[in-house]
């Protein structure tokens, strides 16, 4: 991180925006959960029986690797005190730009290691703190996740998780979704409901390393997402898409997302 952060790191640790992902939670705690001692087996090995429960508490417990990494990354004590590792960030609203942080992986546990989803309790946190900024103009409002919507993460959304979020959507309008978990560049609109312009969705990812999830012949890369400001309101987005090849970053492809995304 600190060829990223530069020679003085504590100039921009409070412009790290982070969420976490599925890769991010410790699954070792919940899984001993799944088995537990039974004493009235006879046997010459540790006599278990399969619990098939997972306590609530260990579900939040796999995430304090993140809770100690984000905080020791962006020196921000909200990650080690908070009861939710969801939140809004006010950092940029004197840009008129307001950030929603969306904890997807708050639901993952060993029995259910692949699952998306928000609690009620996390989404309810980010309801009260929006209520509670006095606004002068209407900030650009970006949200984003690890996983993005059911239409596109559909294997890892239950429908029940994803009426949640989308119910939460419709009432807390956001201009723009970035979220990752694939492992390429992608666009889309959310859907229109009734009255509402679609909600204009750009899966942004890092592409994977390497491995059997990378299909044959995918790069290393980067998006970066360009905000278009006038008299403090974001008037256009552009996002562009790099490769990295031997030496040098490719632009292999640019899109005016926000605006082209939001008429459609």
């Amino acid at each position: 991180m600190s060829a990223i952060l530069g020679d003085k790191p504590e100039d921009v640790r409070d412009r790290i925006l982070l969420v976490p992902g599925n890769h991010d939670v410790n699954l070792r705690i919940s899984a001993a959960d799944l088995v537990d001692f039974d004493f009235n087996k006879q046997s010459n090995n540790i006599p278990f029986k399969e619990t098939n429960t997972v306590r609530s508490d260990h579900v939040v417990l796999g995430l304090e690797p993140f809770r100690h990494f984000s905080q020791e990354l962006t020196g921000d004590r909200f990650w080690r005190d908070s009861s939710t590792l969801s939140r809004v960030s006010n950092r940029f609203l004197h840009l008129g730009i307001q950030v929603l942080l969306l904890n997807s992986a708050s639901l993952i546990d060993a029995k259910n290691p692949k699952r998306a989803g928000t609690s009620k309790e996390e989404l309810d946190y980010i309801t009260e703190m929006l209520h509670k900024i006095e606004y002068v103009d209407k900030p650009f409002r970006m949200l984003i996740s690890h996983h993005g919507p059911q239409e596109v993460a559909h294997e890892v959304w239950s429908n029940q998780d994803w009426q949640r979020l989308n119910a939460w959507l419709g009432v807390n309008k956001a201009d723009l979704y970035l979220f990752g978990h694939g492992h390429g560049y992608g666009e889309r609109v959310l859907g229109k409901p009734s009255g509402r312009p679609g909600l204009p969705c750009v899966m942004a990812p890092t592409p994977h390393l390497g491995g059997k999830v990378r299909h044959e012949g995918d790069k290393r890369g980067f998006v970066i997402i360009e905000l278009r400001r006038k008299d403090r309101r974001v008037q256009s987005t552009q996002a562009f898409h790099y490769e990295v090849e031997p030496g040098k970053a490719v632009l292999a492809n640019k899109s005016d997302v926000w605006r082209r995304l939001s008429d459609d």
